[in-house]
């Protein structure tokens, strides 16, 4: 199975057994795709690789009704849960950052200046309030 048939297959799970604790085994590391994942229902996210004490550490978390997930994830979820949505573009520039992409390379990527992404980075430090939750940011003028 592909990591793009994950999400249909929660799904599926959590109408057959709703309390059911699902860990995800994952190829893609990224922070977006751990978000959708657990809002598709996983209680935790591993990188297929990870170390066997990571493993059961995460087994550990969910068995005592936490769940596993990076910080960036967990990050990148109360963001999205948060009073004050970020705009589209804004949630793309956060997601990139919380990637570890560069403002420049940003810049590149979504063929804008560089000056147009320390606006919107401005802005969403501005609308999330505090800027020592979102590490990702700091550093990146």
């Amino acid at each position: 199975m592909n990591d793009t048939q994950v999400p249909s297959l929660l799904t599926v799970i959590h109408q057959e057994a709703s309390n059911a604790k699902v860990l995800v085994l994952t190829s893609q590391c990224e922070v977006r795709h751990e978000v959708a994942l657990v809002r598709a229902g996983a209680s935790g996210v591993l990188d297929m690789c990870c170390q066997p004490d990571e493993f059961l550490g995460a087994v550990d978390l969910m068995r005592r009704g936490r769940a596993a997930l990076s910080t960036a994830a967990v990050r990148a979820l109360s963001v999205a849960n948060s009073c004050e949505v970020l705009t589209s573009r804004q949630q793309e520039i956060f997601d990139l950052l919380n990637d570890g992409v560069r403002p420049r390379e940003i810049a590149e990527r979504l063929v804008i200046s560089p000056n147009t992404v320390k606006t919107h980075m401005l802005r969403m430090r501005r609308r999330l309030g505090d800027e020592g939750a979102l590490p990702s940011l700091n550093g990146h003028r």
